[in-house]
């Protein structure tokens, strides 16, 4: 079979061979790593298609392990899953059709479950699929159901627990064919298929295989963390009790007092003569160990947060005085490049699961539904949104305090962050911010007053832009709702008003 297609500049053509369509000879799996087996048949499966086990550290169970037990790695993981769990979702499409059918599929996934919709509502399912961060990948079986009016949808998206569950994939070339779950008082795993198979794998950049997991360094941190502990407390518990020498008269007299002593038990008393002891003389011990083993369990926490760009979570501890060798307080306060770094990860994160639910979920239902020529919506987890609200409803909560207890860098900085997301002139807006400052401190009457100028003008211009973002998130002007200013120059002229 052969092509033509031009050659040159004249128009000529010559035929041009096709490629060898759909041929593929390699595979998924790395044989050369550790931990990464195909076991043969499996009963159920269909012939060719094997599992996937999974030996290296750290595993499910582990990673539970270490949720329960160190609360570091508690924090880095809602850092990692709450802005997914807590971000709302929708489906984009382009042309009528399209419209039509996300507008119709968006229905039938946002309905109750007590007005038909599914047993497990979306954002449960979206939530679920986020612990793939931590745990690699996210088990789910779809179940199927037809509605009154015969559309074709999904009676739940069922989870199942990880750490029973294993990959199925072809043999050959590793494409990915399902899962099998372990259940009790059953002889064979149940195998679970496509299409009714949902599995989320996260970090397939770097192992499309398995997945990654983002707790990874963390994990190993703790674990030196546990032995870290294990030896600070044995050191707490060894100061606590008091150390003494004992100055015997003689040598027997020592061997006696030494059994005297050592029989004692908790609050124990014992009485030596007074020709077996000249003097007992305590053991001063200054118990300055203890910081060591608070700085390098500080250095631990600090690593971790640092491996998945969350570096912002070592301010609470720096404030009380835990890590304060590694820098000054607040050194990740108004880093705004690494939480800009650190937010485009987590959007990425976003845009994985995203990619995911328009994969197996969306996709399943127009099919079933419009038919497989039919153009499939993508699904998106509106993240930036959420974020951006929340940043809106800090300042928002700033300048209506009664006493602001933040650094004027803060305020300054949060109120430029919102003003960014509004579309405004960042330079306008730190300008008005100086001129504000400089009328206050003309006009002040004090030297406190001129101290708090800059802090009263940052203020200002942040309860104006706080009003544009309320405003903003309004119903429109056709509802009866005010229009919001949208200009820099409306809102430095209410500020200053």
């Amino acid at each position: 079979m052969s092509m033509t297609t031009p050659t040159n500049g004249s128009g000529s053509q010559s035929p041009q061979p096709l490629p060898n369509l759909e041929e593929e000879k390699g595979t998924i799996f790395d044989y050369y790593a550790t931990g990464e087996l195909l076991f043969g048949e499996v009963p159920g499966l269909p012939k060719g298609t094997g599992l996937v086990w999974d030996y290296d550290e750290p595993t499910v169970l582990q990673l539970r392990e270490m949720l329960k037990r160190d609360g570091k790695a508690k924090s880095l993981e809602a850092v990692l899953v709450m802005p997914i769990v807590g971000s709302d979702w929708r489906l984009e499409a382009e042309g009528a059709q399209a419209q039509d059918i996300a507008s119709s599929i968006e229905n039938m996934l946002r309905r109750t479950t007590l007005d038909g919709g599914m047993e497990t509502p979306m954002h449960d399912v979206i939530a679920q699929k986020a612990e793939a961060l931590v745990f690699r990948r996210s088990y789910h079986e779809k179940v199927w159901k037809m509605t009154d009016d015969n559309q074709v949808t999904y009676k739940k998206v069922a989870w199942r627990p990880p750490s029973t569950c294993e990959l199925a994939r072809d043999k050959l070339h590793g494409d990915l064919r399902g899962f099998t779950q372990w259940v009790p008082e059953q002889v064979d795993r149940q195998v679970i298929l496509l299409p009714y198979a949902d599995v989320f794998i996260h970090g397939k950049r770097r192992d499309p295989n398995k997945g990654t997991t983002e707790l990874e360094v963390p994990y190993w941190n703790y674990r030196m963390k546990e032995k870290l502990k294990f030896l600070w407390f044995t050191y707490c518990e060894v100061l606590s009790l008091p150390r003494q020498v004992v100055l015997a008269n003689s040598g027997g007299y020592a061997q006696k007092a030494a059994e005297a002593i050592a029989s004692l038990k908790n609050a124990g008393v014992v009485g030596m003569p007074a020709e077996w002891v000249k003097q007992i003389v305590p053991i001063e011990i200054s118990g300055q160990g203890s910081e060591e083993f608070q700085n390098a369990i500080g250095y631990l926490d600090s690593d971790s947060a640092l491996s998945i760009l969350a570096g912002f979570t070592e301010l609470p501890s720096r404030a009380v005085g835990s890590g304060a060798q590694m820098g000054p307080v607040g050194s990740y306060a108004l880093a705004e490049s690494a939480t800009d770094f650190y937010m485009d990860a987590i959007q990425g994160y976003a845009d994985e699961l995203s990619s995911n639910i328009t994969t197996n979920l969306i996709a399943d239902l127009v099919r079933y539904n419009y038919g497989f020529k039919a153009p499939i919506p993508k699904f998106v987890i509106d993240l930036q949104q959420e974020v951006v609200q929340r940043a809106f409803n800090l300042l928002a909560a700033l300048i209506t305090a009664p006493q602001i207890n933040v650094p004027l860098e803060f305020v300054q900085q949060l109120t430029l962050a919102v003003a960014r997301q509004l579309g405004m002139n960042v330079t306008e807006i730190q300008g008005a911010m100086q001129r504000q400052t400089q009328q206050a401190q003309a006009a002040a009457q004090t030297v406190q007053q001129a101290a708090n100028a800059p802090l009263q003008a940052a203020t200002n211009v942040g309860a104006a832009v706080a009003a544009q973002a309320r405003q903003a998130a309004a119903p429109s002007a056709a509802d009866g709702a005010p229009v919001a200013p949208t200009t820099v120059q409306e809102v430095t002229s209410t500020s200053g008003a």
